[in-house]
């Protein structure tokens, strides 16, 4: 788990940012690997957990994801744990992962 649909992981991608639509239930959450930017969109937004406690110390990376795999009947669940050992937990409708949106350009 934690890959793209081409089989790619997403270890040591760089996490950038992270925007809410509140309105419409939209998460975007803006990654990067090697100078390309991609998105992870959740979208049906039904739980959001954002730790930035730096447990491991410092980072912008990530270190490993996990999902997205069903979390209840109609939603999935998402976990990126970053390399600060922080874990960010999402649950949605739908988590469409980079290539799952035509833009994985990891190799």
């Amino acid at each position: 788990m934690g890959v793209t649909s081409a089989g790619k992981p997403l270890h040591d991608w760089t996490l950038r940012g992270i925007n809410l639509d509140w309105e419409q239930g939209e998460l975007v959450l803006t990654v990067r690997w090697r100078g390309v930017i991609s998105s992870i969109i959740c979208s049906g937004i039904q739980m959001l957990t954002v730790p930035r406690a730096f447990p491991w110390g410092p980072s912008v990376s990530i270190y490993e994801v996990r999902g997205p795999e069903t979390a209840s009947e109609g939603y999935e669940k998402l976990m990126i744990q970053m390399q600060s050992g922080d874990e960010i937990e999402i649950i949605a409708r739908r988590i469409s992962l980079p290539a799952d949106q035509g833009a994985d350009k990891q190799p």
